[in-house]
């Protein structure tokens, strides 16, 4: 895979992104599907948010940002700092219960390839992957495009 410099969106991103605690927002979506005392890998974790939220289970993380990592090491087991697409066995010999892709897939360049490498290293026999994606059916985009205006933003759905 081509190497590419994601530090500088990484950083915009980043510095706006937040927990959603929303009624049907995808963290506390995600966070309903995860049982108890499950080993969980966090795939562009920020700073934790998800493991903050979660104090029934065992958070690992990868993430690009080195701030954010920095403070997700405070709440997750391990954090591996790097661009996910790049990374070559950050945990060897783990197997996890649950391995979430919260708002993550649509940065990649190779999203179908980084997942299927996850699942086939790294995903427990019984266990589950737990994905999320930007709606960009949400009624505000569809307006926008009604209007003509399609414009990515730091953070949210067009983020």
């Amino acid at each position: 895979m081509p190497k590419k410099d994601i530090s500088q969106k990484s950083n915009l991103f980043m510095s706006k992104y937040q927990y959603n605690n929303a009624k049907y927002g995808s963290h506390r979506l995600i966070l309903s599907l995860l049982e108890k005392n499950k080993l969980v890998l966090d795939i562009g974790c920020g700073k934790g948010y998800l493991g903050t939220h979660s104090k029934k289970n065992r958070f690992y993380g990868i993430e690009v940002d080195q701030d954010s990592a920095r403070k997700a090491r405070k709440i997750y087991q391990k954090i591996v700092v790097g661009d996910v697409e790049q990374l070559t066995d950050p945990f060897p010999g783990i197997k996890f219960d649950f391995i979430i892709f919260a708002d993550i897939l649509e940065h990649l360049t190779y999203p179908l390839k980084t997942l299927i490498y996850f699942v086939e290293n790294y995903l427990a026999d019984s266990g589950k992957v737990i994905i999320s994606l930007p709606n960009v059916a949400h009624l505000t985009i569809r307006i926008n495009l009604l209007l003509g205006k399609f414009d990515y933003v730091d953070c949210g759905i067009l983020g």
